[in-house]
Order: structure tokens, then sequence, then C-alpha cells
């Protein structure tokens, strides 16, 4: 693979040889599709083991740092409420370089290009974030439709990939 990681099946040949991933869900629940990471975090959480850690930081991605420090995953994935463009529930895997050009729907403690800079420079972690096309992020929305169906194929999708892998069983 050249590198570049675009699609599902990408981020399964890209977690290849990963000794430990870090899912980290971020977002605010209650600003509707901005709750979409914390909700991928909590519907992979049964998969917790060992190899496969998974957080939920809220607005808190700064948070990440003292864990990551601990846990020293080899691989990271950031679940987040993104203007990536398309309809609402497009997803999109968005690298590190391209971080800083993305918008994000919630107020972060830290912004994630930040958090992630400085966790993969203290330690031999490769990174990505897999953005989430917001509906609607108003205090008190509801989670829309669109939003909650990516979630859940994101969900599916992530297990297919850490199974390639070889970090699910």
């Amino acid at each position: 693979m050249n590198g570049r990681v675009t699609t599902m099946d990408d981020l399964g040949r890209w977690l290849s040889g990963a000794s430990t991933v870090l899912l980290v869900g971020v977002g605010n629940r209650s600003r509707g599709d901005d709750g979409a990471g914390p909700l991928v975090a909590e519907k992979v959480m049964k998969w917790s083991s060992e190899r496969f850690r998974v957080m939920n930081l809220e607005e808190a991605p700064g948070r990440l740092l003292p864990d990551a420090m601990e846990v020293r995953p080899s691989h990271i994935l950031v679940v987040d409420a993104a203007m990536v463009g398309g309809p609402p529930g497009t997803m999109k895997l968005i690298t590190l370089e391209e971080v800083e050009s993305v918008s994000f729907s919630s107020t972060h403690d830290l912004p994630i290009a930040v958090t992630l800079g400085v966790v993969t420079s203290q330690t031999t972690a490769k990174a990505i974030v897999i953005g989430i096309q917001p509906q609607t992020t108003r205090v008190g929305d509801e989670m829309s439709e669109p939003v909650l169906d990516a979630c859940e194929r994101l969900s599916e999708a992530l297990a297919r990939s850490l199974r390639s892998a070889g970090v699910l069983e």
C-alpha cells in the first residue's frame, strides 16, 4: 500500500501488524450528531481486550495524552463528527496531514491535530481520524437517522477491519 488510507478496506491494511489499537470517541452527545464519536466508542466497547482499547473522551481529546502514554498503542483511531463534505452520515478517513484542514463540530479542550501530533511524536503510534458528516449539532437535538446509520455501519466496518488485521478474534 502506498500509505494512502481512503477506504475501510485501506483501514484494514493500515491496521495490519498492529500490536495494540486504541479507538477514541470524541464529541458531545447533547449536541445531536456531534455525539457520533461517543456512540461508536460505546458500540465497540464490547470488543475491548489487551489488543483493542476503547476510550470515550467526549469533548476532551486532551485526556488522550496521559492514557496513550500509558497504553502505548501502535495505532490510534479517533472517531468524531467532522465537516467532511457530502450528505449527513458521509464518512471520511482523515490522515494526520489532512486533520488541520478539517472543521470539527465540537468545542474540544485541545484541537485533535495538536493532541495527535503530541501523542504520535511521543510514541511510535500511527493515527487516523474517522470523520462523520453531521446533519445537526444544536444543543438539545437528537442524533439524525443518517448519522445513526453511519455509526452502525462504521462499527461493523471496524469489526471487519480489526478482524482482518488479527486484532480481534
